[in-house]
C-alpha cells in the first residue's frame, strides 16, 4: 500500500480530492437546472436548491481547509490551529441551516399538496 503522505499524517489530498469533484458535481446540476428550469418554477422556494447550496458551501469550506491544513499545520503555524477549529464548525452550521431551510419548503410544499387534495 503506498501512503503518499505518510501513514501517520492526515491525508487531505485525498479530501481536497474529494470535495473538489463534490463541487464540480454540484456546479453541474446549477448548469442543468438553470438550462432547463421551467419558466413557472421559483428557484428560491425549490427544496433541491438549498439543499445543494449547503453541499457546496459545506465542499467548499473543507476543501479550502484542508488546503490549508496540508501547508499550515505541518509548518507549525499555531495561529491556524485556532481556525482549525472555528473553519469545520461555521461550515457545518451553513450545511445545517440549508438544510433545514430546505426541508422547510419541502414540508410546506406537501402541506399545500395534501390541502388541494382534500378540497
Amino acid at each position: 500500500m503506498v501512503f503518499i503522505q505518510g501513514f501517520f499524517m492526515l491525508n487531505t489530498i485525498a479530501m481536497v480530492l474529494q470535495n473538489s469533484m463534490l463541487t464540480v458535481l454540484v456546479c453541474l446540476y446549477y448548469f442543468n437546472l438553470i438550462n432547463n428550469v421551467d419558466e413557472n418554477l421559483d428557484i428560491v422556494r425549490y427544496p433541491p436548491f438549498w439543499a445543494t447550496a449547503g453541499i457546496l458551501f459545506y465542499a467548499l469550506a473543507f476543501m479550502f481547509f484542508h488546503i490549508a491544513y496540508s501547508y499550515m499545520a505541518y509548518k507549525q503555524n499555531y495561529h491556524f490551529f485556532i481556525l482549525a477549529q472555528v473553519i469545520p464548525d461555521i461550515a457545518c452550521l451553513i450545511l445545517y441551516s440549508l438544510l433545514s431551510v430546505a426541508f422547510i419548503y419541502q414540508y410546506k410544499k406537501a402541506n399545500s399538496i395534501n390541502a388541494i387534495k382534500t378540497l
